[in-house]
């Protein structure tokens, strides 16, 4: 009598009572595979719940909640998670949580009890949810704690991803604990950039387009500081030409104003080029045109062929020098003598227009045509 006793209660607690001659299992078994609206899997699903298995009363209360008969679900979750079944355990705490239609409040404390007791049995999930609930209570050190277990676990696909963005959104707009961080940040949307996930997707690619202009500013200022103190009171003038492009990169005009005038007043042809533009559009300093043809011609002697180009309009347009479309031509075609694909265009311009030049649409079309094949688009 002890034996078949032990048995019996063994049986209770591996879920093998059975109901109408079945166990919770044979029933879902049968359940399986019918339809949800099908009147014999509500019936085959309830003979499950019946036997008292916390997996037939989970596989009842999710039928019910499929065909929207919350109220009914409600009751089932609520006993399949009182005896500890984990699935059940993480919708108690949904539902307490933001879930609605199942006929009871929400209660915030409730909610995170469900929540840990799923994942003291291993329901990753509930980590992401965890983060949702305390960022709801304000409780942000928490928030971020559970967010960045979410991030690391790999169980449940979507929770994982959405902590990223979560974690993104974080770090890109601060809060009470932690300050913005840019970089963190666009890392994060990265990360979450692989989801299959539309909603965590496209919130990983906005975040990507915001951010990832502001982190190269914010790393070419810092690239530029580290080296302008290693270089900025040399005479080495490639390196002065780098500070200066790592500045204009950050978008600090004065300085990389500077450090163009350092290096092209040392014969860099390149930041001969970049000052002259500087002084032509006011990068940094006030617009002088006359300053601007005289470093442009610099670069230009020196083979820039932007530089040439630059130059070309100068006398095309008769800034910093007296209007002259012939020597235009001349400095478009050095550029184009390199391959310059502006080069190319601006020859055809000239013969378009007829500057410089007999107009002549043959030639235009011709010089065009090489601009396009060098991929050149005018925009």
């Amino acid at each position: 009598m002890v034996w078949v006793s032990m048995l019996f209660i063994c049986g209770n607690v591996i879920g093998q009572t059975k109901y109408k001659g079945l166990t919770a299992e044979e029933w879902i078994e049968k359940a399986e595979p019918l339809s949800t609206y099908a009147k014999n899997k509500g019936i085959y699903l309830k003979n499950a719940a019946m036997t008292g298995s916390p997996a037939g009363q989970y596989k009842y209360a999710e039928l019910m909640d499929e065909k929207s008969q919350k109220k009914k679900a409600y009751p089932f979750y609520q006993k399949s998670a009182n005896q500890d079944y984990a699935p059940a355990q993480l919708v108690m705490g949904k539902i307490l949580h933001f879930k609605t239609g199942y006929g009871v409040e929400h209660d915030y404390n409730a909610a995170e009890d469900w929540y840990l007791k799923a994942l003291s049995q291993g329901q990753s999930e509930a980590y992401y949810w965890l983060g949702e609930l305390y960022t709801l209570k304000e409780e942000h050190s928490k928030a971020l704690k559970y967010f960045g277990k979410s991030a690391k676990q790999d169980e449940s696909k979507y929770a994982k991803y959405a902590a990223l963005v979560k974690l993104a959104h974080i770090y890109e707009d601060g809060n009470s604990i932690v300050l913005p961080d840019f970089e963190k940040a666009l890392d994060y949307f990265v990360q979450a950039d692989v989801d299959d996930n539309d909603n965590n997707r496209t919130e990983a690619q906005n975040g990507r387009k915001r951010l990832e202009p502001l982190v190269a500013k914010i790393k070419a200022l810092r690239d530029a500081e580290a080296l302008e103190t290693q270089y900025g009171n040399t005479k080495n003038a490639a390196k002065l030409y780098e500070i200066a492009q790592l500045y204009d990169d950050a978008e600090k005009y004065e300085k990389s104003f500077l450090y163009y005038k350092k290096s092209a007043e040392l014969g860099n042809a390149n930041a001969q080029n970049e000052l002259g533009f500087c002084y032509h559009d006011g990068y940094g300093t006030a617009v002088d045109l006359d300053k601007a043809f005289l470093w442009y011609k610099k670069a230009a002697i020196k083979g820039i062929a932007e530089a040439q180009n630059r130059l070309g309009v100068c006398y095309l347009k008769g800034e910093g020098v007296a209007k002259n479309n012939a020597t235009a031509l001349s400095w478009f075609k050095k550029a184009a003598a390199q391959g310059d694909p502006q080069g190319y265009c601006n020859v055809a311009y000239c013969y378009e227009e007829g500057f410089g030049v007999t107009k002549n649409l043959t030639q235009a079309t011709a010089w065009y045509k090489k601009a396009a094949d060098k991929g050149f688009q005018d925009g």
